[in-house]
């Protein structure tokens, strides 16, 4: 027979209670009525109580032995966490995989050479070669107190006017007259992981930065032969095939007119750019030559001129 939820009825000889038995899951409600406790159980329960203890003291005990245990050490406030036992398994370990952790960040320096024999072509064959007017580029002064025209596209009578959304014809600041200006731009790939024997053999190397201070060029051919009045060299994300694209790093002006070896120096912002095409080496990128040609009056300018990077020591530390 039941009993009413108000007058819990607890017979004597109950088997024993575990600790705070009578109040498990919810707190005791003066509505509830009479709280009959069994005879025996706050001595039973101070027994419950004292089992608890002792297991503890045993439990803490078996720690602090493990705590001084040598194989594991001891670490500051978190005891027992790297000891030298641990510390020559984490390295043997390491090792194991092929590469130390030690050997990648902070332990030395590399120097290498960028792939030589990479050469930009100028052609005035290729699409990227804007051609003249049929009639020619005309001769007019355009700037200045003796200027004809200010417009090279509509030149005094009786030259035709030129389409200018075709042929690019612009005032040349640097003498006044009228010229067809473009920028010619190639591009040579730069795989580092490739084609440097020494980041080839550690694919798995982290160099922490890079520089570049000097490249060596030559005009190899065709020298004087097509209008090309300055060059500028860029570094670029793979793929990229314009010096005017997002993510093209200047890098420095490239001398021209002349087949022998010329160093160009690498200015400190350039070499800030260019460090991290060089420090992510598993990663191809390109450098690109970007020339301005100038083309004035008379016959259309024909040939090929070819400009190559001779040398570049890549400074490295890893």
């Amino acid at each position: 027979m039941g009993t009413l939820s108000g007058f819990p009825y607890q017979s004597r000889g109950e088997p024993p209670a575990s600790l705070a038995a009578h109040h498990r899951g919810r707190a005791w409600e003066p509505f509830q009525g009479s709280h009959i406790s069994r005879v025996g159980s706050r001595r039973l329960r101070r027994r419950g109580i004292r089992a608890t203890k002792k297991r503890s003291k045993a439990k803490s005990g078996i720690a602090r032995e493990v705590l001084k245990d040598p194989l594991i050490g001891y670490s500051g406030a978190m005891r027992g966490t790297v000891g030298p036992f641990w510390l020559a398994w984490l390295v043997a370990a390491v090792a194991a995989g092929g590469c130390s952790f030690f050997d990648q960040v902070g332990s030395g320096g590399l120097t290498f050479s960028l792939p030589i024999n990479r050469e930009f072509r100028i052609d005035s064959a290729d699409s990227r070669w804007w051609p003249c007017p049929f009639q020619g580029v005309p001769e007019v002064v355009c700037s200045g107190p003796a200027a004809l025209v200010t417009d090279c596209c509509q030149p005094p009578e009786p030259m035709n006017p030129v389409d200018c959304q075709e042929y690019p014809l612009s005032c040349d600041p640097a003498d006044g007259y009228c010229a067809l200006a473009f920028d010619y731009d190639d591009a040579v790939e730069i795989d580092l992981g490739t084609d440097v024997p020494a980041l080839r053999a550690r694919p798995d190397r982290v160099l922490a930065q890079a520089t570049l201070p000097t490249i060596e060029t030559t005009v190899t051919s065709g020298v004087g032969s097509l209008p090309l009045r300055a060059a500028s060299l860029y570094a670029a994300p793979q793929g990229t095939t314009s010096a005017r694209a997002v993510g093209a790093i200047f890098l420095a002006e490239v001398p021209l007119g002349s087949d022998k070896g010329q160093e160009v120096d690498v200015g400190t912002q350039a070499q800030i750019g260019l460090s991290p095409f060089l420090t992510d080496f598993n990663t191809p990128f390109v450098l690109i030559l970007s020339t301005r040609v100038v083309v004035k009056s008379g016959a259309a300018p024909e040939g090929v001129e070819t400009i190559r990077i001779d040398h570049g020591q890549v400074v490295a530390s890893y």
